[in-house]
């Protein structure tokens, strides 16, 4: 009995993991004139993870599945 209940929440355990799955979101963010964003933030929203972009203007971040990126820049208007 013990083993079967030890089964069952070793399922359960592998099968919650599998569900909050994030996705690594690559990217480039750049302005209007086509220029690379250099150190814009890239977060997700109602959340505390963030990156900003490299000197190409390029991120990488890990988010849920279901998430909204948000993208800020000194000088221009969040973008949702």
């Amino acid at each position: 009995m013990r083993k079967i209940v030890l089964s069952i929440c070793a399922v359960l355990a592998v099968c919650a993991s599998a569900l909050a799955q994030d996705l690594r979101i690559t990217g480039t963010v750049s302005t209007s004139e086509g220029t690379a964003a250099v150190g814009a933030t890239v977060s997700v929203v109602g959340t505390t993870i963030a990156t900003i972009t490299d000197i190409n203007g390029e991120y990488d971040i890990k988010a849920p599945a279901d998430a909204t990126l948000s993208f800020s820049y000194v000088g221009m208007k969040t973008v949702d």
